[in-house]
């Protein structure tokens, strides 16, 4: 049991018989590399979310799920799920945590692929412009 509320004026005490909740630590405290646990919250068609401990849930995007191709999410996590994610970006002005159950390497070959698409994109642009 503990004191949630005391109003002199009224002469009411608010109580409540719920443990305090855990603060949340703040998005900065994570770094990009770090290997961390947490539990999916909810489920997207473009991925999942994950509480990793922090203020803000980190976005785990459907193309970091699986080398394989993801047609639906829930075929291979569930909310509630406990997975090992390892951080990718953090942006503490906007709030935003990104995140990947892929391994490393297999990250680096994504940006890899992703850099070269926009580069091409780029030129593309570029000569028909």
């Amino acid at each position: 049991l503990r004191v949630v509320d005391v109003n002199y004026a009224k002469g009411e005490v608010g109580l409540s018989l719920r443990s305090p909740r855990p603060k949340r630590a703040p998005v900065s405290s994570l770094r990009a590399g770090q290997e961390v646990r947490g539990r999916v919250s909810a489920l997207v068609p473009y991925g999942a979310f994950v509480d990793v401990g922090c203020k803000s849930n980190a976005l785990l995007h459907v193309s970091r799920i699986s080398a394989d191709k993801v047609t639906d999410v829930s075929d291979h996590l569930e909310v509630g799920e406990w997975v090992d994610v390892r951080i990718l970006d953090v942006d503490a002005e906007r709030g935003t945590v990104a995140c990947s159950m892929l391994e490393k390497k297999a990250d680096e070959y994504l940006d890899r692929r992703r850099k070269n698409r926009m580069r091409k994109k780029k030129l593309d642009e570029v000569k028909e412009g």
